[in-house]
């Protein structure tokens, strides 16, 4: 009797450590998940836990430790640290490319339809217009100083643009490589992907592979250090810890069943 009462008393403190271990487990970043919701993702090393929606409609997000910046039926949507609503900016763009790489003055946001660079000054949204169509598909932007950094596809060629974000005028351009589908600078890696395999360079010479088993992929930073790669079709979602030149991959969970919807207004 005493032997199943201690071993029933080590089973409840071991489900309360677990339940205590989730609860209490550090928020590496958020992610947008297939259902168009995003979520704050827990955890340490590969235990990790899915939270509720803070917001739901998402087109696409971009996240660093300081905050993130979203699109959710066509307005983007800047928040701090804390989740908290800091501005909006309607743009009518259901397609954007959105960057947010440090504080919240690196929010930066590519707008396809209007061919509009926005970026959040630290007081208000800016825009600058592009001077002139550009060569192809944009896949990722980042702040620089006064400029703007693109990567541009276009027939599997990829090329590094900087734009002025005073004039609009393209300053430069320069081929990097090739891709059959992302193309992102992410801190100081770039990732390129040929046929569900991810060519992560640590810049400026360190190149490593990764291997994804799904196709259509997408790539959204979820927090400084942290990136989110998902697959729309499968609905099968990793994270991605980038460490000084390596990286860590993990699956993430599935998100709950019948979690209640957050949502951003």
């Amino acid at each position: 009797m005493k032997s199943r009462m201690f071993r029933w008393l080590s089973i409840c403190t071991c489900l309360t450590g677990l339940l205590q271990a989730q609860v209490n487990a550090p928020k590496i970043g958020f992610a947008r998940f297939s259902d168009g919701t995003l979520r704050p993702v827990y955890g340490l090393a590969a235990a990790f836990v899915i939270g509720h929606p803070i917001a739901d409609s998402v087109d696409a997000a971009s996240f660093s430790d300081a905050g993130g910046l979203i699109s959710t039926k066509g307005r983007l949507q800047l928040f701090n640290d804390k989740a908290s609503l800091v501005a909006a900016y309607d743009s009518n763009e259901t397609a954007p490319v959105l960057n947010v790489d440090g504080p919240l003055s690196s929010a930066i946001a590519w707008l396809p339809s209007s061919q509009t660079v926005v970026r959040w000054d630290g007081a208000s949204f800016q825009k600058t217009i592009a001077a002139g169509p550009l060569p192809g598909h944009v896949a990722s932007i980042r702040l620089a100083g006064d400029a703007a950094e693109l990567l541009i596809l276009a027939d599997q060629a990829v090329s590094e643009i900087t734009m002025s974000l005073d004039s609009g005028n393209l300053l430069s351009s320069q081929f990097l490589s090739t891709s059959d589908g992302i193309a992102s600078q992410v801190g100081q890696f770039r990732i390129v992907e040929h046929q569900r395999t991810l060519e992560i360079e640590s810049l400026p010479a360190t190149l490593q592979t990764l291997s994804i088993p799904a196709s259509n992929l997408h790539l959204e930073p979820m927090s400084s250090g942290w990136i989110h790669l998902f697959s729309p079709e499968s609905s099968r979602h990793w994270a991605v810890h980038l460490i000084g030149k390596q990286f860590e991959t993990f699956e993430l969970p599935a998100i709950p069943a019948g979690s209640v919807t957050g949502g951003a207004q």
